[in-house]
Formats: structure tokens, C-alpha cells, sequence
């Protein structure tokens, strides 16, 4: 049976890591949605971006309903203390 070798094993660790680098690179484009994972109360800031990146898309939004929207999702958001506030939906 074969020993892997330190450097064998740094080696996978290096090529695996760049192989990801190289695939996520055009994800970035979408950083702006990242708002969306919840793990945060959302920032208007946030959606500001997201709502600029749609327009250049071509995408038509409506501000004060969005605003009104995100307000709502906040406060839905800070008045969960844990993940299992969710369960229900």
C-alpha cells in the first residue's frame, strides 16, 4: 500500500482550490444577490445593488413596492431568533 505523500496531499488541495477559483469566477457577477441567503436581516443597500444589476438586465422594477417588500422581509427576519422559525413555512 501506498503512502500519500505531504506534498501530494498539498497538491490536490492547490489544484481542487484553483479548479474552484476558475469555475466560481463568473458567479461574482452575482454577488448582489447575496442579500438573499437570509443569514442577515436584509440592508436596503443591498437591494439597491440588486435592483441596479436587474435594470442593466433590462429587468423593470418598481421601487416603493420593493422598498415596501424588503421592510416586510426584514422585520419578518429580525423577529426569527433561529432557524427553526422557519420550519413552518
Amino acid at each position: 500500500m501506498d503512502l500519500v505523500s505531504g506534498a501530494q496531499v498539498q497538491g490536490l488541495y492547490s489544484s481542487c482550490l484553483a479548479y474552484l477559483e476558475k469555475w466560481m469566477t463568473p458567479m461574482e457577477e452575482f454577488s448582489s444577490f447575496m442579500w438573499m441567503d437570509l443569514s442577515e436581516p436584509p440592508d436596503w443597500n443591498e437591494i439597491e445593488a440588486c435592483i441596479k444589476y436587474l435594470r442593466e438586465k433590462g429587468v423593470p422594477v418598481d421601487d416603493a413596492k420593493c422598498f415596501d417588500q424588503v421592510t416586510n422581509l426584514k422585520k419578518f427576519t429580525e423577529s426569527c431568533n433561529s432557524d427553526g422559525d422557519f420550519e413552518i413555512f
